[in-house]
């Protein structure tokens, strides 16, 4: 809705404020779906059980994780920080570093996902009758 008005698109579209909404639809929203999928099918997929306390922290890591990734640049695109730079102004450093935390957070996340479904649920296998 920001980018359909005309006074904003032409202030905004060369700016983070693109690629943050980009790759908060892609990357945060959409995975979450196709994570959901697959803990929704898992069972019937595989056979196997997974663990749920790993599964809630899969959720709350990678969630927060995309939140904190995506929020500063955000903010970036709305101070006008344009898309291709490669060196940027040192006041945005703060911005950029709580970016990288929340990527760090995003893989932590993504981490217990493989760890539950390769590590926990070998574990607990239920045979099919």
């Amino acid at each position: 809705m920001w980018l359909s008005h005309v006074g904003l698109n032409i202030s905004m579209h060369d700016t983070f404020y693109v690629v943050a909404h980009f790759h908060l639809m892609l990357a945060g929203v959409t995975i979450t779906g196709i994570f959901s999928g697959i803990y929704f099918y898992y069972y019937q997929i595989f056979g196997l059980k997974y663990n749920r306390n790993f599964s809630y922290a899969h959720l709350i890591y990678y969630v927060c994780g995309v939140w904190v990734t995506f929020l500063p640049i955000f903010f970036l695109g709305f101070s006008g920080l344009p898309r291709r730079v490669h060196d940027f102004p040192a006041i945005f450093l703060g911005w950029q570093g709580m970016a990288t935390c929340g990527q760090f957070l995003t893989l932590i996340g993504i981490s217990f996902f493989f760890f539950n479904c390769i590590f926990i649920s070998i574990r607990t296998k239920v045979y099919f009758n």
